[in-house]
């Protein structure tokens, strides 16, 4: 799966750049979440309602680059990085969502990667060729 996901910053918002895979994927990530604990634990871990999930949802299914808001971008970004903690398993992880969970964590650090260098123009201002996954 690619993981690597594009931003750009437009005076409406941010276009993000969406593979049809990655859109199934956070789409698929987003209804589990929205389906395990409720109301309030879509609060919690996505920062956004139930309703403002769906709408994410349906906006995902559209296709197409699109302009989002800073707030849409985080609770995608959310839902990605919390996912994960969802499951005890990677093999329960892969069963149910069909992907490894491994790739919604690079996808969530793209998203935040490119964000970074959509608003500064490369990644860090120390740093512009380090991955914010890199350690050393």
């Amino acid at each position: 799966m690619r993981t690597k996901i594009d931003i750009a910053r437009r005076e409406s918002g941010y276009t993000v750049r969406l593979t049809d895979r990655q859109r199934a994927t956070i789409r698929a990530v987003l209804l589990f979440i929205r389906d395990h604990g409720g109301p309030e634990a879509v609060i919690l871990q996505l920062g956004c309602s139930v309703e403002v999930l769906e709408t994410l949802n349906q906006r995902l299914g559209d296709g197409g680059p699109r302009d989002w808001s800073i707030e849409e971008i985080h609770s995608i970004y959310s839902a990605l990085g919390a996912i994960g903690n969802l499951f005890s398993s990677e093999e329960e992880f892969y069963i149910r969502l069909g992907f490894f969970r491994e790739n919604s964590i690079a996808m969530a650090l793209s998203l935040l990667e490119s964000l970074m260098r959509s608003e500064t123009g490369s990644l860090t201002r120390a740093d512009p060729d380090r991955s914010l996954g890199d350690s050393g």
